[in-house]
């Protein structure tokens, strides 16, 4: 494969992992992640070596979310090897959490074996530079890579996954 056609690759890899988690169609995992995958998200620490434990996780958290949409740029790629690839890209979602607009962002760092066909990743890192309800006075409110998000009154809500999960628009 050329540069071209695994950028290529790597975006529709990406594209369909976003439509995955969009749809909550987690069984789609395969399609995007080999079998042997470790995955990271790096808030609250959790990491999963396998497909199936974070499968489980998703569809734990399935009822908290609704409409989430993502999008992704900015990718960078490169070989670390003759035979390893790895990249990093900027993602966004919104979504809306328990009737609350929730905006969060960050990046991907993953990496694929070029020998393995189909490619797909075997290692995937979600970390998050932000989650904060959609209703911000203004983006400083968001920050910015190089700055900490300032999350005014929820900070205590979206600090934390548990409390994030169990959020009681209530309150």
């Amino acid at each position: 494969m050329n540069e071209q056609q695994i950028r290529m690759t790597v975006e529709e890899l990406l594209s369909k992992y976003c439509r995955i988690v969009d749809c909550k169609d987690y069984d789609d995992f395969d399609k995007v992640f080999s079998s042997t995958a470790r995955i990271e998200i790096v808030i609250q620490g959790l990491k999963f070596n396998s497909i199936q434990p974070f499968k489980d996780f998703l569809n734990e958290t399935k009822p908290f979310s609704e409409d989430r949409m993502h999008t992704t740029s900015n990718l960078s790629l490169e070989m670390d090897g003759d035979d390893r690839l790895r990249g990093l890209c900027y993602w966004q979602s919104t979504m809306s959490f328990k009737g609350v607009p929730v905006m969060e962002g960050g990046w991907y760092e993953f990496g694929c074996n070029l020998r393995e066909t189909p490619i797909k990743f075997d290692c995937f890192r979600i970390l998050h530079k932000y989650r904060v309800p959609a209703r911000v006075e203004s983006w400083k409110h968001v920050g910015f890579p190089g700055t900490e998000a300032k999350m005014s009154i929820d900070e205590e809500i979206f600090d934390d996954l548990k409390h994030w999960f169990s959020f009681d628009q209530s309150d």
